[in-house]
């Protein structure tokens, strides 16, 4: 299993087939999760779905740079894994905020 981003209300063959790949379960488990848990995060709760949307995007945006910031600091993780998580957030931060600007009213989905 593996936790994606995808597009909630799609209008078309674009969007229906829009998948982006943000980390395997069993990562965002032993890495992602326990930082959300840490800080109290709100959005970041992936195990069903977490829904995005124009009115939450700054909030989830803030919620995924903390996550970033607190990776660098992890002792038990490698410089590889560190950097691999790092780059997936920063690439699901930047195409949530690309997907919004495009169509304001899209709902996206991570799960």
């Amino acid at each position: 299993m593996s936790v994606t981003l995808s597009i909630g209300n799609p209008i078309s063959e674009y969007e229906k087939c829009y998948d982006l790949a943000v980390s395997t379960e069993s990562g965002f488990h032993s890495v992602i999760e326990p930082i959300a848990e840490k800080y109290g995060l709100t959005l970041i709760d992936w195990g069903t779905f977490s829904e995005v949307t124009k009115e939450n995007l700054t909030l989830f945006l803030d919620e995924v740079n903390l996550i970033r910031d607190a990776i660098l600091v992890l002792r038990d993780e490698s410089m590889q894994t560190k950097i691999h998580y790092l780059g997936r957030l920063g690439e699901l931060a930047s195409e949530a905020e690309r997907l919004i600007k495009e169509r304001p009213d899209m709902k996206l989905m991570i799960g």
